[in-house]
C-alpha cells in the first residue's frame, strides 16, 4: 500500500495579544475546483489568496492607513 501524503504547514506562533482583527480570505482559483476541496482542506490546496479588504469598514481603513505608508 502508497504511503498516506506528508502534509507539512508553514507558518509560526502569534501571540494573542498580537491579533487585532479576523481576516476573510479567498483562493486564487485556477479553474473548476474539485468535489474533494472543502473548507478542511483548502490551506492545503492553494496557494495564492485574495484578503477581503471590505469585510468591514475598520480592517478596510485599517489597510487604507497602511498602504498610505
Amino acid at each position: 500500500p502508497s504511503q498516506p501524503k506528508r502534509v507539512i504547514r508553514h507558518g509560526s506562533i502569534i501571540p494573542l495579544a498580537d491579533i487585532t482583527h479576523a481576516v476573510e480570505i479567498i483562493p486564487v482559483y485556477q479553474g473548476p475546483l474539485g468535489k474533494d476541496v472543502n473548507s478542511g482542506n483548502l490551506l492545503e490546496v492553494f496557494e495564492d489568496y485574495f484578503l477581503n479588504n471590505f469585510a468591514d469598514k475598520e480592517l478596510y481603513h485599517s489597510l487604507l492607513v497602511i498602504s498610505d505608508n
